[in-house]
């Protein structure tokens, strides 16, 4: 048995023991504190004592930026924005343009870095007027991409375009690969702002082929990213879901788990909208995990939103509460006023689904608080720029002062300084006013908006009506006119395709049967009937052919440049024959300059037919005229004959398949009246005209108008 003394004794022990650990290591943290702070001190005291100590105003600047980062990377960001501004005071001090430029540039950097991309932009400008004067063009395509990169931040893309662009321009000169990929990037997204998604496209293919030349990983996939972007704003989901997964390739290859996350997430919305919603899960729950040990809060607040809207939209109530809940948390520490906003505006939705309408109540009512703040903001935004503005002016305008007034005392010098400051707090005090006003109007015109939003809602609806209407007319005509071209179409099959093949039936089979009892000379006329028939049939099912073909898009257009006259004297050899049968004249009257671009075989049917038809209602002994004329645009072709003519009242009708007209030649030649119908349609596709003027027992004259260049 054990002694209970002995027992009491040991733990009293155990307790001590463990006591004077939790004691000792309360002295480690607390040393170590100490010594972090002690060393932070040292830092910044050698950092300051070196400021003091520098004479030259480059010097002070950059120890002043390196000032400005301690403090930064210590977390004290007030502290790291007041030594910012202060380096760039300074840098405004240097004489010589290079270094002052490069200062500016440096600082500039630091506001970038920091989002800060108003102060970037202010202060990025001034150091380009001096970088001009210096003409480094190096330093001045940075700072142009620079420009570009924070313009484009702050939604002033004309701006942002014109940097990216002289950017361009300047590297190209250089050959300097990574500012020629940032600036073609730059503006592959402008364009992608701007809806031009094509040319954005390729804006980003260029940038790939520059980037592999660098052998730049992240280069690659940041402008696969792009055109991912680009394909899914075009709507073409599969092409983006296959660049975003390119892209998680390239990070890949150089462990950038952050690029792998985000693209990640970006697959995740693609699925979601091809209603993927599985796989869209499985995306934002392996992004989610790299954003939480990465220890990524701004993404990671991103990534549980569009979960809980993924959750919301499948119905799946209790997780879409969960992960909206951690996404208003993670917003709520970031300040992140525009992720909350969205998040209480979900949370409603979902809480309205429950049929918990109280808690759906109080969610709106947070997010619509939530409106003043982010407006709040916007307005702190632009106070923020027109003092950054404002000050930088300032500055400027004293050192011109302190340049121009050397000569002056300490004390006009003074007194100059107190009046600018001034001057600057009136304007202050007036902008602050102005912000105010502001204010109160806009509350004041809340209903009214919300009124207007209204009314340009039932108009948007009603202007959908309208055109839902007029789409349904334009169907219906459509459909009629498809309709009345099948009828034509079979009755064309139906009736005039049958009667050559009557013919050949009936004469071939009176030919066996009573081949012993026939004549030579009828044995010929019945060849010849065969002959007319077989060929009547042979154009006919030709022009059939060639009509569905237009109808159903299978014949492609090959256009180019050729003279006319070649292609009439080409077709009045073919069938010049058929004109010799009846003693017709054929005058090609065209002139070999006149060219027409066009598809030449095309044309070629087309003076064909047009041929053809003068020849079929031409007497014996008539003839035909073939002209042209040119101008700078158009080149036209007239086929003129003596023949029968056309009624006024059948010309509207020649070119139109549900009309059915068709008739007899001068000597009783059949048409099937397609003829004409195949011209217009390919004077059409030729993005040409067609016209007719004709007189009975005088003649008819038909023009074709067509491009004379491309």
């Amino acid at each position: 048995m054990s002694n209970p003394i002995f027992m009491i004794n040991l733990r009293i022990n155990t307790v001590k023991v463990s006591t004077y650990s939790l004691v000792a290591v309360l002295l480690v943290l607390v040393l170590s504190f100490i010594i972090k702070k002690v060393d932070a001190q040292e830092t910044t005291d050698s950092l300051i004592a070196s400021i003091q100590n520098s004479k030259l105003p480059a010097d002070k600047a950059f120890k002043l930026i390196e000032l400005s980062d301690f403090y930064a990377s210590s977390k004290q960001f007030a502290l790291s924005n007041k030594y910012l501004k202060k380096s760039a005071r300074m840098a405004l001090l240097i004489k010589e343009d290079k270094p002052k430029a490069q200062a500016m540039f440096n600082i500039g950097l630091k506001y970038k870095q920091k989002n800060q991309f108003i102060d970037a932009a202010s202060i990025m400008e001034e150091a380009l007027v001096f970088a001009k004067r210096t003409n480094d063009s190096l330093l001045i395509c940075n700072l142009s991409n620079a420009l570009g990169v924070s313009y484009r931040r702050i939604d002033n893309d004309s701006k942002a375009m014109q940097h990216h662009l002289r950017a361009l321009d300047l590297s190209i000169l250089l050959n300097n690969l990574k500012n020629q990929s940032t600036a073609l990037n730059g503006i592959g997204i402008i364009l992608n702002y701007q809806n031009k998604y094509d040319e954005a496209l390729r804006h980003f293919e260029s940038a790939i082929i520059i980037e592999r030349k660098r052998k730049s990983h992240t280069g690659i996939a940041i402008n696969y990213n792009c055109i991912a972007w680009a394909y899914s704003l075009k709507g073409d989901h599969t092409k983006a879901i296959e660049y975003y997964e390119k892209s998680i390739a390239e990070n890949k290859k150089i462990n950038n788990d952050k690029g792998i996350a985000i693209c990640l997430t970006d697959l995740g919305k693609e699925y979601v909208i091809l209603e993927k919603y599985e796989m869209a899960m499985n995306y934002y729950q392996d992004a989610q995990k790299i954003f939480t040990s990465l220890n990524e809060t701004n993404y990671l607040a991103s990534t549980h939103f569009y979960l809980g809207e993924l959750y919301l939209k499948t119905k799946r109530f209790p997780y879409a509460l969960k992960y909206l809940k951690q996404a208003l948390q993670t917003a709520e520490k970031n300040h992140n006023s525009r992720l909350q906003k969205k998040s209480l505006e979900l949370m409603a939705k979902v809480y309205f689904e429950l049929g918990y309408f109280s808690h759906a109540y109080e969610n709106i009512l947070a997010a619509y608080k939530l409106k003043d703040i982010i407006y709040n903001e916007q307005s702190k935004a632009i106070i923020e720029e027109t003092e950054a503005k404002y000050n930088l002016r300032k500055t400027r305008e004293e050192m011109k002062l302190l340049e121009k007034n050397n000569h002056l005392t300490q004390e006009t010098i003074n007194r100059q300084r107190v009046l600018l400051i001034l001057l600057g707090s009136f304007i202050g005090v007036v902008i602050f006013f102005m912000y105010i006003i502001a204010l109160s109007r806009k509350r004041l015109k809340i209903s009214q908006i919300n009124l207007k939003k209204q009314n340009i809602s039932i108009e948007k609806q009603r202007d959908k009506i309208d055109k839902q209407r007029k789409e349904l007319e334009a169907n219906k005509k459509e459909l009629e006119a498809i309709n009345a071209s099948k009828d034509k179409f079979f009755s064309i099959i139906a009736h005039d395709l049958r009667n050559p093949f009557n013919a050949l039936l009936s004469l071939t089979g009176v030919m066996i049967e009573e081949y012993k009892d026939l004549t030579e000379t009828e044995v010929k006329d019945m060849l010849e009937t065969i002959n007319d028939s077989a060929n009547r049939g042979y154009n006919l099912l030709e022009n059939l052919l060639l009509w569905s073909r237009t109808q159903l898009g299978g014949l492609k257009i090959n256009p180019s440049l050729f003279s006319l006259k070649k292609l009439c004297d080409e077709i009045i050899d073919e069938i010049n024959l058929s004109a010799k049968s009846k003693a017709i004249s054929i005058n090609n009257l065209s002139k070999e300059e006149h060219c027409a671009f066009a598809d030449r075989n095309m044309m070629s049917v087309v003076i064909r037919n047009l041929l053809s038809n003068a020849i079929k209602f031409t007497n014996e002994k008539g003839k035909i005229d073939i002209s042209s004329q040119m101008n700078e645009k158009n080149c036209n072709v007239c086929i003129k004959d003596n023949g029968t003519g056309i009624p006024k009242e059948d010309l509207d009708k020649i070119f139109k398949i549900e009309s059915n007209y068709s008739r007899k030649g001068t000597k009783k030649e059949k048409g099937s009246g397609l003829g004409l119908i195949i011209v217009k349609e390919f004077m059409k596709k030729n993005s040409g005209s067609i016209s007719v003027v004709s007189e009975i027992n005088k003649g008819s004259e038909f023009c074709i108008t067509l491009p004379s260049s491309a």
